[in-house]
């Protein structure tokens, strides 16, 4: 009777053990994956902060490129690969591009233009420019004799104020991971280098 009382404890010590090892070893298993995945989560987000990075950098680019309303169509004066409007970004310095950034400007049809587009001209008065600005006196249109021809004497200088829609996608090589940021320039230009062309509308 002993005996039997015995066995009976070391085979429910056994199966209470089994079902211990059993617990641990999916407890484990949990662990494991959870911390693949958190590791996944943190890598993507690191991949796309990296993207949104290169593309803010790239329009900074176009932005410090002074002569870009002029022709739009390279407005980076280093395009990637002899691709206008476009900029590799080496991230980890191994000489491998691993961001590539295209300008351009994502209308609401949503497929990407090759340039940034100009969303309005506002021709400046002769009125409105502070002439102690080297920009503003260089605007300056000083008052002409009409001699009676109509429309000769105008009020408004050679500059016009334009506000440029620019659109940078950016995406990386390894995880395709992509980042989008817009963003709305304003530039004082002569009224002559406003290029229609790539208006918005």
């Amino acid at each position: 009777m002993i005996q039997r009382a015995a066995c009976r404890q070391r085979g429910a010590s056994m199966i209470v053990a089994l079902i211990m090892l059993l617990l641990m070893t999916l407890l484990g298993l949990t662990t494991y994956r959870l911390g693949g995945t958190s590791t996944q989560v943190v890598g993507n987000l690191q991949q796309h902060n990296q993207a949104l990075a290169a593309a803010q950098s790239t329009i900074e680019q176009v932005f410090s490129n002074g002569t870009f309303p002029q022709n739009p169509g390279s407005a980076l004066p280093a395009p990637c690969n002899g691709t206008p409007n476009t900029n590799c970004v080496d991230v980890n310095g191994d000489g491998t591009a691993d961001i590539t950034v295209q300008i351009g400007s994502l209308p609401a049809s949503g497929q990407m233009q090759a340039a940034p587009c100009v969303q309005q001209v506002k021709p400046m008065l002769n009125s409105a420019l502070n002439l102690s600005r080297p920009d503003d006196a260089g605007c300056a249109v000083g008052v002409a004799q009409s001699y009676g021809v109509a429309g000769a004497n105008n009020t408004m200088s050679m500059c016009a104020e334009t506000l440029w829609d620019i659109d940078a996608v950016a995406t990386d090589a390894t995880a395709q991971a992509t980042a989008t940021v817009s963003a709305g320039i304003k530039v004082r230009t002569s009224t002559d280098d406003v290029n229609s062309t790539y208006n918005c509308n």
